[in-house]
């Protein structure tokens, strides 16, 4: 279980990266964001 939420934890981390990095690139960026945003939390 910990091991779980430690993989979850650097998951999210990973993410805010790249969502950091496409928000930063645009409005089409952001649409890809928010895209990437709704497929990560229904996998959640």
């Amino acid at each position: 279980m910990h091991a779980l939420l430690a993989f979850v934890g650097a998951w999210l981390i990973l993410w805010g990266a790249l969502l950091a990095l496409l928000i930063a690139r645009g409005r089409d960026g952001t649409a890809r964001t928010l895209t990437l945003l709704d497929r990560i939390e229904v996998a959640l």
